[in-house]
């Protein structure tokens, strides 16, 4: 399990999402996983990679987008390149505000 957190300030009916290059995460398509408001605006998502070879990766980013993101929807890719998950599966990983 592979757990996210960022601290993202967003106007009332936007949320934020993951995306990557794999099923967990949507393969790039129309449907990326919506992280979870927390307190102190952390938006919170628990990724299950379901593999169990040593050497995974995947790309992924995060974006903002509509609460109820649909295919009209616009969407705020973070800037820069993708970002890269490798090696073993880590219990948690934090990263920081991509604004």
């Amino acid at each position: 399990m592979v757990q996210y957190e960022l601290q993202q300030s967003l106007k009332f009916g936007k949320a934020l999402y993951i995306t990557g290059s794999i099923q967990e995460l949507g393969n790039w398509g129309a449907n990326p996983r919506r992280l979870t408001w927390q307190k102190q605006d952390y938006w919170t998502c628990e990724v299950n990679i379901s593999t169990k070879r040593r050497d995974f990766s995947f790309e992924y980013k995060f974006m903002i987008s509509d609460y109820d993101i649909n295919i009209n929807s616009h969407r705020e890719y973070e800037p820069g390149p993708n970002r890269i998950f490798r090696k073993k599966l880590q219990k948690y990983k934090t990263f920081k505000s991509i604004k």
